[in-house]
């Protein structure tokens, strides 16, 4: 069986302000490399419904296009679970343990 190993790689383009991405996976046994082209779009008819997925991925895959994403400075637009938020609940339980620790004249 043929082992493939899939990695997205993702730049900045500072000229126009967006993303380039490439999709790439390579063949193990054979050490050749293939790269995801353009892709096509095709208009659906009336009450048509996409029978594939455009890309399948495994959740390791996920995992490295979100790591790629981020390293290029891409945020979730939410900010839900972001790193200022939970350091901001991490400053706020400090505080409380010490009010606590305070309180009940306990040390730390």
């Amino acid at each position: 069986m043929r082992e493939r190993q899939a990695k997205f790689r993702i730049e900045r383009n500072m000229a126009w302000g967006g993303l380039r991405m490439w999709f790439l996976v390579k063949d193990e046994n054979s050490g050749l490399l293939s790269v995801g082209e353009d892709i096509v779009m095709r208009t659906l008819a009336e009450n048509e419904c996409a029978a594939e997925p455009t890309i399948h991925m495994t959740d390791e895959m996920a995992c490295q296009l979100m790591d790629e994403l981020w390293l290029t400075g891409v945020r979730p637009s939410s900010g839900e679970g972001s790193t200022g938020k939970i350091a901001a609940v991490e400053r706020h339980l400090e505080d409380m343990r010490s009010i606590v620790a305070s309180e009940l004249g306990v040390k730390l």
